[in-house]
């Protein structure tokens, strides 16, 4: 069986589980900015001290334009703890290798 027969029935098995939990993770962040919304609405001195904490931070950031050196730099050390960290590296990738594994061999057609 070649790998994209493999990943192409590995989906087909699994559809029910990709919807659920795209429609959970959907409906969580949904859920999320509605709070958010309600609590500002509520109370607009949380508002003020939220734009206030805000402009106190906005100083430290400055993003350089775009198409820039300045800029691919900042993308790069803002996600060099994620794609360089061996421990998670490793364990990510060897943990989808081995359910893609398991899931495609275990009930094959």
């Amino acid at each position: 069986m070649s790998i994209k027969a493999t990943l192409r029935s590995t989906l087909r098995r699994n559809r029910f589980l990709v919807v659920a939990i795209s429609a959970a993770f959907f409906v969580t962040m949904i859920m999320a900015a509605v709070v958010t919304y309600l609590v500002l609405a509520a109370s607009p001195v949380l508002i003020d001290a939220l734009h206030d904490w805000l402009q106190s931070n906005a100083g430290y950031v400055a993003i350089p334009p775009p198409y820039t050196t300045g800029l691919y730099r900042v993308i790069f050390l803002n996600n060099i703890g994620h794609f360089w960290n061996p421990i998670r590296f490793g364990v990510g990738y060897r943990s989808l290798a081995r359910s893609i594994w398991v899931s495609s061999y275990s009930s094959t057609p």
